[in-house]
């Protein structure tokens, strides 16, 4: 017996729904997460790149004034170049320029944005890590680590991982007006295959005028994401799906 185009989508949206409860990174609610961590390769570019902007600074506000003789001076300039990865992963969601630039950043080992406390022990331990090894502890630690932690976010807590996974060359794409401002920062939490899954259901929902399987699939589809993404929302599952796809267009578009 021929199966019908719905019951292909049907079987199809099964599949897909049951891929996304396969996840690698344990979260607050026992759900996991599944992401690409950052290489030694990326960490070190980030770091390369990190470290041209903190000499740049340096070079133009110290070196080229003249200020080498003045203790107090450099110690007040110097500040900014000595708060670099603190300033910028507190500020930029765990990023510095570097890592923004390399598409990497830093996240708790539960899937969520890293407070005060994570960053502040990365940032000292970056003093054992990085600066007073040459990065040669550092190194150690990455490569034989599972996880590709440097001894301060084993300490910290916390993990690097890569924000933007390898496309397939399929567009998710909406047109989004000028002033949009993202309602859910935690889409950056999921991945390519998690928004195929989105785009899919709303196109399905769309098709199907939005009957009683197509809303199963919504609602199931809303649930999942909740939580992935840690959260709870009060949106229907076809605006939520929706606001989903759009953040995430927006945040990728960046």
């Amino acid at each position: 017996m021929r199966i019908s185009k719905i019951e292909k989508k049907l079987n199809f949206l099964r599949t897909t729904l049951e891929l996304m409860e396969q996840f690698t990174i344990q979260t607050s609610q026992n759900v996991g997460i599944e992401q690409v961590y950052a290489s030694i390769g990326e960490r070190i570019m980030a770091a390369i790149i990190d470290y041209a902007i903190m000499w740049a600074y340096f070079t133009l506000t110290i070196v080229l004034p003249g200020l080498l003789h003045k203790g107090a001076v450099i110690m007040i300039l110097g500040l900014p170049v000595i708060l670099y990865h603190l300033i910028f992963e507190l500020t930029m969601n765990g990023q510095s320029p570097g890592k923004s630039i390399m598409k990497i950043k830093v996240i708790s080992e539960d899937g969520t944005a890293p407070g005060f406390t994570n960053t502040f022990i990365r940032w000292v331990f970056r003093l054992i890590d990085i600066t007073m090894t040459m990065g040669s502890v550092a190194s150690i630690f990455i490569i034989t680590g599972k996880k590709n932690q440097r001894l301060g976010d084993l300490t910290a807590g916390t993990i690097l991982i890569r924000t933007r996974q390898k496309s397939t060359g399929r567009s998710f794409f909406t047109e989004l007006p000028e002033d949009y401002t993202p309602v859910y920062p935690q889409v950056s939490m999921l991945q390519e295959k998690d928004i195929r899954v989105v785009k899919e259901v709303l196109d399905f929902l769309k098709s199907s005028k939005q009957n009683e399987e197509s809303r199963f699939f919504a609602y199931n589809t809303r649930k999942r994401l909740e939580e992935k993404m840690g959260i709870k929302t009060n949106q229907k599952a076809f605006e939520f799906l929706d606001t989903v796809l759009m953040d995430y267009n927006y945040l990728n578009s960046r």
